[in-house]
């Protein structure tokens, strides 16, 4: 990242971040005046009415840091507007409750239109097959995030370092994707700063299918095109959603086994969430705290991994690599030097 790209990155960032630092008050008061909280109930962990539709904040904070970098491209208006439309959905199901299936089929409306305009994914020589998967690929993610909101500050947390490890990803280069992300990443700490352990504002439906499709839809933005095969074309997108991947499987098969559906609560008695499963045997407040962190450190290791195994976005680590290479055949070729030669006197008889 260079000089310029590290000005954009800090400009739309610290626009993000500021942007949802005054936001999310309004926000904030703004659901409690409404009466859009999530009251105390069985399947929650929080003991009193958390005001709803955090994620409003987080939409208009990174449209603002958006503009802050200039004329919006094709890829930024594509990625932001798939998220807009289901942070529309996100708010009728905070205020008024939707059935899933009604959010699933307003999902796929939406991973189709992208599909339509030209978002793919390459994993495969057939793009009828690349379609297909590219949908499945922005609803997974989309629902990804949104079974993760289900402790303080964890799916801010996820977003936030999935965000910063694409602007690695990407560069500069990545024009509108390098822009969108740093633009999430910002907006996302700025959140986190009311939705960390004890939590004054959820982000709700609302924020996280906000954030599961802006990032899904980023994440096949910026897909490396010049790949080896398909395990390489696979790594970087999936490997970087690997945590919220990992929570929904988690928490489908455990329901599944349960005999539940995949849309049902988790409560205390019956945990069915990674986090949620461990926390219901400790003391809640650290407890929260360690996997938040935990589970932030996990995802960017495996990002850092994806993206080492990407197709030349990390000048710096091949030059370092390059470095090593040439430094050890350098010690090979002094030692070699070193080594002593035998003379006649010294030969065996």
């Amino acid at each position: 990242m260079g000089g310029s790209g590290l000005s954009i990155f800090l400009i739309t960032a610290l626009g993000g971040a500021l942007s949802a630092l005054a936001l999310t008050p309004l926000v904030r008061l703004g659901a409690r005046t409404l009466g859009v909280v999530a009251h105390p109930s069985q399947d929650r962990w929080h003991s009193k009415a958390i005001p709803l539709l955090g994620g409003i904040a987080i939409c208009a904070a990174v449209l603002i840091a958006t503009l802050l970098a200039g004329r919006p491209s094709r890829d930024l208006l594509l990625a932001l507007g798939a998220g807009v439309s289901l942070l529309g959905v996100g708010i009728v199901d905070d205020v008024y409750g939707l059935r899933a299936v009604v959010k699933l089929t307003a999902q796929i409306g939406v991973a189709s239109i992208l599909v339509s305009l030209g978002v793919s994914l390459h994993w495969t020589a057939s793009p009828s097959v690349n379609a297909i998967i590219t949908i499945l690929w922005i609803v997974g993610t989309s629902n990804a995030f949104n079974l993760l909101d289900n402790m303080d500050g964890l799916c801010a947390g996820i977003a936030l370092v999935t965000a910063l490890a694409l602007c690695w990803s990407v560069g500069e280069a990545g024009g509108g994707v390098f822009v969108s992300a740093a633009a999430v990443a910002g907006a996302t700490a700025g959140f986190l700063v009311y939705n960390f352990k004890p939590a004054s504002i959820f982000m709700g439906d609302a924020g996280s299918l906000f954030l599961g499709s802006t990032l899904g839809v980023l994440a096949v933005l910026g897909e490396p095109r010049a790949q080896r095969g398909v395990l390489s074309a696979m790594a970087v997108p999936v490997l970087l959603m690997l945590i919220p991947i990992f929570d929904t499987t988690f928490v489908t098969l455990s329901r599944k086994l349960s005999r539940r559906t995949s849309c049902s609560s988790t409560i205390p008695s019956q945990p069915s969430h990674l986090p949620s499963s461990v926390l219901v045997q400790r003391a809640a407040s650290r407890a929260q705290r360690r996997w938040t962190l935990l589970l932030a450190f996990q995802s960017s290791s495996v990002a850092c991994t994806a993206f080492a195994s990407g197709s030349g976005n990390f000048p710096v680590i091949a030059r370092k690599r390059r470095q090593r290479r040439a430094w050890l055949g350098f010690r090979q070729r002094r030692a070699a030097c070193q080594r002593p030669r035998r003379t006649a006197s010294h030969r065996p008889r």
